[in-house]
């Protein structure tokens, strides 16, 4: 216009006839509006007003009109595991028509069909809406919103946002339970604070359901340490047999860590150990399980702390410990005979039953003897058992979480009236070489008993009659292995019954030092070190000691034996002196395991 210094643009909506002035004072009759004033949706007037320098009006331009349209609904959703699955067609991000990959599912006569069986938390994906600066998105566990996943339906300004056509969530989803899905929209927006309508229903939706762990393995070497394994869970992620049947797709998954659980029932209605681990291995180590068939299953723990899928069946493992081994008695038996076993490990205690008339059906009318929290591997009734019937035994572990552990096979013996029955020592144990003392019961009308000591494999031997119940050999006994027995004599020296022979050795033979290194001249920092001529006991800084004499002073050492028992090592902290003397001294102490002592000795040592 003739004269204008500026121009105004005035707008306002249609029926309305209060107008608002853009805030620009173009110079030049055109002018581009790149506020957000005006993108509410409607329909709106304008006109032009020139101004002088003088910043007064001079004229009115002709009043146009023009139409801000709502934004177009989002199009085009899909998920898919990896973003590359997805085609981003050129630099303005635009797709074509079909996609390469993902799951593109939509409402199917108003239902919302599901891209079932993600493998793990996937990208979502849409077409480019025109007009819009960005997207919210919506991800719920129902269709209507009420139960979010991420930020609050009544509140948009918590809702997760982006300027791109595509949406990876930062924290993994959990998995779906129970047939629930993941349902999700995306509403378009042209700024903050202006976006499309609110909406009421998700039209898309997808299960997340991940690959359960396999590979699973138990290893029970001993039957007590149970030892699980399974595949490491990035291997079976990229397993082509795991593949998400949606979408093709192969995940990346990995563990954060491992849940394993054990239960006594597949139902996991009474779990008996619940640990988290973050390695492909697990070993209990403050519990032992029951005896019998157990259930077992391993759940994955993602990078946000998500419990994944569980198996839908447990694995099962027989847990089944070593039984203990009878020792006796066996066949012909004493009324007082003590009843022994082996050993078994983890064992905190045994429980020992005894049943008469041969009963191994175990019925409660001929139970005569049961005994529990036994703590050795031994046990006497010192009441007599009734002869004239034959009687079956047996004995089972109970370890430290109360576990039962199996029962032994059975044991048979008769009672022998008249039969000693031997108490110490115990069979197979090695005996000093003096102050031995062997011992039995006492038996009803023995007037005496013949003690018998005989070489293994021997006919002929030591025999002593006494009156006590208790025998300590006068002599001091040869090393060997060797045998005894007790037989009790009535009034008339006849005997009334006999005990079998039970086994002992005897180790006469003392320790000694076999070999020194070295033997004479000491390096500065050289250690000594002993080789003797069996297992010893008693080896500490009391029983060797290093000391230097002269110019060589007080030395700080230390002593440690090996293993084996047969191995000493001696070393000083610091250097030695050059040219001193030192004495290593061996003191009394030192034993080998029957008690022989080893001698005391000094050796002396130059250091060059």
């Amino acid at each position: 216009m003739p004269g204008a210094a500026y121009y105004k643009i005035f707008v306002g909506t249609q029926g309305n006839p209060f107008v608002s002035a853009l805030s620009g004072s173009p110079t030049f009759p055109a002018w581009t509006d790149d506020s957000s004033q005006f993108l509410n949706a409607g329909d709106y007037y304008w006109f032009v007003r020139a101004f002088n320098s003088n910043n007064s009006p001079i004229g009115d331009g002709v009043t146009g009109d023009f139409t801000i349209a709502e934004l177009d609904p989002v199009d085009g959703q899909r998920v898919a595991l990896h973003p590359k699955t997805l085609l981003d067609n050129g630099s303005g991000g635009t797709k074509p028509v079909a996609q390469p990959g993902g799951c593109a599912q939509d409402p199917v006569s108003g239902v919302v069909q599901i891209c079932t069986t993600m493998r793990e938390t996937p990208v979502l994906d849409w077409d480019p809406v025109p007009d819009a600066d960005l997207y919210m998105v919506y991800v719920s566990r129902d269709r209507n919103f009420q139960n979010m996943v991420y930020g609050s339906y009544s509140d948009s300004g918590s809702l997760p946002r982006t300027t791109n056509t595509r949406w990876s969530p930062t924290i993994a989803m959990p998995d779906s339970q129970a047939g629930v899905a993941y349902y999700w929209f995306v509403r378009p927006c042209k700024s903050y604070d202006n976006c499309a309508p609110d909406p009421l229903k998700a039209n898309h939706a997808f299960d997340k359901t991940s690959p359960t762990v396999q590979g699973l393995q138990v290893s029970a070497d001993d039957g007590d340490d149970i030892t699980f394994s399974w595949q490491d869970y990035g291997a079976t992620s990229q397993n082509p047999a795991n593949a998400s049947p949606s979408t093709g797709e192969v995940g990346t998954q990995t563990a954060m860590s491992y849940r394993v659980q054990v239960a006594t029932n597949e139902a996991f209605t009474n779990i008996i150990d619940d640990n988290t681990v973050d390695q492909t291995t697990y070993t209990s180590a403050d519990r032992l399980y029951p005896e019998g068939q157990l259930y077992w299953r391993v759940q994955v723990v993602d990078g946000s702390g998500n419990l994944l899928t569980l198996p839908s069946t447990a694995s099962t493992f027989t847990k089944a410990s070593p039984a203990p081994q009878l020792l006796g008695p066996s066949g012909p038996s004493p009324a007082t005979q003590p009843f022994q076993w082996s050993a078994s490990n983890y064992a905190s205690s045994y429980t020992l039953e005894v049943y008469q008339n041969g009963d191994t059906a175990a019925s409660p009318s001929n139970l005569v003897l049961s005994q529990g929290g036994v703590q050795q591997t031994a046990w006497a009734d010192f009441q007599e058992l009734p002869s004239g019937t034959s009687y079956v035994w047996r004995v089972r572990r109970v370890d430290s979480a109360g576990n039962n552990g199996p029962w032994s096979a059975w044991g048979q013996f008769q009672v022998q009236p008249g039969m000693p029955a031997l108490v110490s020592p115990a069979a197979g144990v090695r005996l000093p070489v003096r102050d031995s003392l062997f011992t039995w019961t006492a038996v009803t009308g023995a007037a005496s008993y013949r003690w018998e000591r005989r070489a293994a494999g021997s006919t002929n031997g030591e025999v002593v009659t006494t009156r006590a119940s208790a025998w300590a050999p006068t002599g001091q006994l040869a090393t060997g292995s060797y045998q005894w027995r007790v037989s009790a004599l009535d009034s008339s020296d006849h005997v009334m019954g006999t005990s079998d022979w039970r086994a002992f050795s005897v180790d006469a033979t003392v320790p000694t030092i076999t070999k020194r290194k070295p033997d004479g001249g000491l390096k500065v920092k050289a250690a000594i070190t002993l080789t003797f001529s069996e297992k010893v006991q008693g080896v500490s800084a009391k029983t060797i000691q290093l000391k230097g004499k002269g110019k060589g002073g007080k030395v700080k050492f230390k002593v440690k034996l090996d293993k084996s028992g047969t191995k000493a090592k001696i070393s000083h902290k610091g250097r030695l002196k050059k040219g001193a003397v030192y004495q290593l001294k061996i003191k009394d102490g030192i034993t080998d395991v029957a008690g022989n002592p080893l001698a005391a000795a000094t050796f002396s040592y130059t250091v060059s």
